[in-house]
């Protein structure tokens, strides 16, 4: 028997909505910029509020590509069932309309 190729749509849908609790989780906390640079240093204070700032940006980045990695898995685990409900569909539609003496010419020896 041949190994085939098959996809858990279900697996990817679950997939999806723990992509997604993470980037609510991520939307949630505070963001760094809000932290107080009160360090008693101008320069410490400049640096750190550079280093958070692009830490903020750094995070929306993450979180924008979660929500596309969780859209992306939704929109295919829908692609896959539609697929797969359209062949057990054209399936179901062949059986029985297989002229009489068809089946048996196709399983003759050659």
């Amino acid at each position: 028997m041949a190994a085939g190729v098959g996809v858990d749509t279900d697996e990817m849908y679950t997939a999806a909505i723990l992509v997604r609790r993470a980037v609510v989780h991520g939307e949630g906390e505070d963001a760094c910029h809000q932290w107080s640079f009160d360090y008693g240093h101008d320069g410490v204070a400049a640096a750190a509020e550079v280093f958070l700032g692009e830490a903020d940006r750094a995070l929306q980045q993450l979180l924008a590509v979660g929500r596309e990695v969780a859209d992306g898995l939704t929109q295919q685990a829908g692609a896959y069932r539609s697929v797969d409900a359209e062949v057990q569909r054209r399936l179901s539609g062949l059986s029985g309309s297989t002229p009489p003496g068809a089946a048996s010419l196709a399983n003759r020896p050659s």
